[in-house]
């Protein structure tokens, strides 16, 4: 019996997930839009948007952090007739060599006693070699079992919640989580990924959202989903661990959190340069297609809510502002309440209701 977090396709921990908030969203965006219709969603963490789209439209479904790609092809490109158990001797059998080999050691040479115990840290090396194997056999497999290590490593996290920092080898949940089997984790995830196989062609990015713009990624969209980043907190700090993973680069390592150097850092998270990128974001989609826009933002982001009419340029209006009660993540100190989210309709051609 696969887990409740596999059931439910709680992939991780993710800081401004909108899984409560997915029934608001899609009401949203189908009132916009017709069943095939394209959507963009420009900026999607780990996709839980994309995927309740899925079904009813196509997707475009981008994010800057390359970990994410994974995650998002892994909920919404699995092909018809794909059997996960068929690739679990290959897994196996190359986490073997790994082992005994000593190929791929990233994790155990730079994050044990960290986020991860030294056993871990080599599950996770064995692992991550293993998805090399799978890759020159099935695309898709080799996806879905770096989308499954992501979320076995964010089961087993000796964090609170993120990458920004690690509990002290003193703290009492330490060894409770670090006692969880990566491996066993894993495998879970593999066989019981509760996806099935995608009705509809989509297409998973990972790149700056401008890109999807410049590329015609966007080209004959209906509905454009962006959820930015709303306050200070550069999301490439929470989450560096998941990108050297997928990346597996060797990158320098710096501070006691063992960031990458060169982390993305996105413009819309500093004052001075917010109302500027969104008043690009608004721009280049009014030139690369005729899509609305439905914007996900918090009350308490640095852009104010009624700035947004002077922001989104000439070609929309601002049709409507929804409010809805959503208590927010506080980095692994619960959550916090009284806080609002805003769910902004722009319209092409429409001015403000």
């Amino acid at each position: 019996m696969p887990s409740a977090a596999v059931r439910n396709v709680n992939v991780m921990r993710y800081m401004g997930n909108k899984r409560r908030l997915l029934p608001r969203i899609v009401d949203a965006v189908s009132a916009l839009s017709s069943p095939g219709d394209l959507v963009v969603d420009l900026m999607g963490g780990t996709h839980c948007v994309g995927s309740a789209l899925a079904e009813r439209n196509r997707v475009v479904a981008n994010d800057v952090g390359v970990y994410t790609l994974p995650i998002g092809r892994a909920l919404l490109q699995r092909p018809r007739g794909f059997d996960p158990d068929a690739y679990l001797s290959l897994v196996a059998a190359a986490a073997a060599e790994n082992r005994a080999a000593g190929i791929f050691t990233f994790f155990q040479t730079h994050y044990k006693n960290t986020y991860f115990s030294p056993r871990q840290c080599g599950e996770i090396d064995d692992l991550r070699y293993a998805v090399e194997a799978l890759d020159v056999e099935d695309r898709y497999a080799a996806d879905l079992a770096l989308a499954a290590l992501i979320s076995a490593m964010c089961y087993a996290q000796s964090t609170p919640g993120h990458f920004a920092q690690f509990m002290p080898a003193g703290h009492e949940r330490v060894q409770t989580l670090r006692a969880i089997g990566i491996t066993e984790e894993f495998s879970e995830r593999f066989r019981h990924w509760p996806i099935a196989a995608a009705s509809r062609s989509h297409t998973v990015l990972a790149e700056d959202w401008r890109v999807v713009f410049a590329a015609g990624f966007a080209d004959g969209a209906r509905v454009i989903y962006v959820d930015p980043p709303y306050n200070g907190e550069q999301y490439s700090r929470f989450y560096h661990l998941l990108e050297t993973l997928v990346r597996y680069d060797g990158p320098e390592l710096r501070h006691k959190a063992r960031y990458r150097v060169g982390r993305f850092k996105s413009s819309f998270c500093y004052h001075r340069t917010v109302e500027d990128e969104f008043r690009e974001l608004f721009r280049r989609c009014a030139d690369a297609c005729d899509a609305d826009i439905v914007l996900s933002y918090s009350s308490t982001g640095l852009v104010e809510a009624e700035r947004f009419a002077h922001l989104c340029c000439q070609t929309y209006g601002v049709e409507r502002i929804e409010e809805i009660d959503h208590a927010h993540s506080t980095q692994g100190k619960g959550l916090k309440g009284g806080v609002r989210e805003l769910l902004i309709t722009f319209r092409r051609g429409r001015s403000e209701a």
